[in-house]
């Protein structure tokens, strides 16, 4: 036990600095634009980190448990696939339609409780999201970081497995990549609503800028991989 403390410490810490990387945060971005609550966006966040874990822990524990190899080309294409994934966000923000504010859904809620009882009466909802509403808007992020988990678990886990010293400490070293990754994302969504939340309570307009703007730069980034992916690293020219 002694000798897996130095590789769970230093996994937890490289995932907290992996859940800061680019294009993480771009895709995580994305999805919480139009979150106005910080427990919605930490949800979020997990969710995403959960993905990314799950995929990582089942991809990555296979590789170095029982020493896998994983072809180049097709870890590119993976890579290939999480740009792609993050130009599919960008637009998905561009033509997401404006939801409806919570002041609206509370007003209504006020009208319909000052009716009198009766057969049309309408039915008061609170503001309080359905948990079927809730699973839907996590089943988006842990997609997500699935995806993320998977094109980044073959780099991680061929390092780990070329690196410790045992299997059990490379399987150590995952679990925990995967838990302070998890953690990370956690607290980046929960910081980037604060000032989500406030601009989105605060002016009419903010949701429409912030949807826009995390999408072109989801977009951009998600450019950029497909550019690095298929030119640079030469998946395009084979």
């Amino acid at each position: 036990m002694v000798s897996l403390l130095p590789a769970a410490l230093l996994g937890f810490v490289v995932g907290l600095r992996h859940a800061t990387e680019a294009d993480h945060v771009a895709a995580v971005s994305a999805i919480v634009a139009r979150e106005r609550t910080l427990r919605g966006a930490a949800m979020i966040g997990a969710a995403w980190g959960l993905g990314h874990t799950i995929t990582l822990w089942i991809l990555g524990g296979a590789i170095v448990a029982f020493g896998l190899s994983v072809p180049r080309s097709l870890a590119l294409t993976l890579e290939l696939l999480v740009g792609a994934m993050l130009i599919g966000l960008g637009i998905w923000n561009f033509l997401a339609r404006k939801r409806p504010s919570h002041t609206h859904v509370v007003s209504l809620t006020n009208d319909a409780a000052r009716l009198p009882p009766g057969p049309s009466a309408p039915a008061a909802s609170g503001p309080l999201p359905s948990a079927h509403a809730t699973l839907r808007g996590a089943l988006r992020p842990l997609v997500v970081g699935s995806m993320h988990g998977l094109a980044g678990s073959t780099a991680a886990a061929l390092l780990v497995a070329a690196t410790a010293r045992t299997v059990a400490g490379g399987l150590a070293y995952l679990i925990v990549l995967g838990l302070g990754t998890m953690l990370g994302m956690t607290a980046i969504t929960a910081a980037l609503a604060l000032p989500l939340g406030r601009a989105l309570r605060r002016f009419e307009r903010a949701e429409a800028w912030l949807r826009v703007g995390s999408g072109a730069v989801s977009c951009a980034i998600g450019a950029l991989v497909v550019y690095q992916i298929g030119f640079q690293d030469g998946l395009f020219l084979r």
